[in-house]
């Protein structure tokens, strides 16, 4: 995600690229609304920039590129006219291959667990999980360094959906738990992004943006903050 819109790509093994552009509130942006190029670069290849072309039949925007292997796809498209840059590396096999990827994932400078079940981001001092549920019950957590717990007693929260029209809700602490806790309406997408403002006790206010994968039938928002990969939505519609 970039400003306000989303971006999904999908690499086939065959080389075969589509780009499926959506807003902040993941309505599809008709292919015609966008222009651009992708560019690849792998190490010891020489780097290639193709243009994208609008499939209307896919919803997307298309090209063919080689066989992916472990290459960096850079997108520079133009979204109703506003920029949008973004790179997603790819390993052999194409995007299938982040799909099917372990639960731990690269962010930052080192990989996340899930403690909770939740989507987990390094603040200063240690980490912060938080944790949406499809009926709305936001959970966060306070971790250490080592992703272990610590209490979140004199923490202040707010989360912001990212969906038309949502208020950013204020968290309050559940001593008995240790956690903040807080509510929207009923999610109906499976991808949410949230902005949270947070302050630890004694620390500095920061803001961190969330993405929630709210599918299955669990409807856990279940790992992810870096969107598959590098803010990319990988496997669109199933591929």
């Amino acid at each position: 995600m970039e400003g306000d819109n989303h971006v999904e790509v999908v690499v086939g093994a065959d080389g075969t690229i589509d780009l499926y552009v959506s807003d902040a509130v993941r309505t599809p942006i008709p292919p015609k609304d966008v222009t651009g190029t992708i560019t690849i670069e792998a190490k010891g290849k020489e780097k290639q920039t193709l243009a994208l072309a609008p499939s209307d039949a896919k919803g997307s925007l298309s090209a063919k590129g080689p066989a992916p292997d472990k290459a960096d796809y850079t997108w520079d498209l133009k979204v109703r006219g506003a920029p949008m840059k973004m790179t997603l590396t790819v390993p052999s096999g194409g995007t299938a291959s982040l799909v099917d990827a372990p639960a731990g994932h690269p962010s930052g400078d080192h990989a996340h667990g899930s403690p909770h079940g939740g989507v987990v981001q390094t603040i200063a001092g240690g980490h912060v999980e938080v944790k949406l549920e499809k009926s709305g019950e936001i959970t966060l957590w306070m971790l250490d360094g080592n992703e272990k717990p610590r209490s979140a007693k004199g923490v202040t929260a707010s989360l912001r959906p990212v969906v038309a029209g949502a208020k950013e809700i204020q968290l309050a602490y559940d001593e008995k738990a240790d956690v903040l806790r807080g509510k929207i309406d009923p999610v109906k997408q499976d991808h949410v992004d949230g902005v949270l403002s947070i302050t630890p006790a004694g620390g500095t206010a920061t803001s961190l943006r969330f993405a929630f994968h709210l599918e299955g039938p669990a409807g856990a928002g279940a790992g992810h903050d870096g969107h598959k990969g590098h803010e990319g939505h990988t496997g669109h519609e199933g591929h």
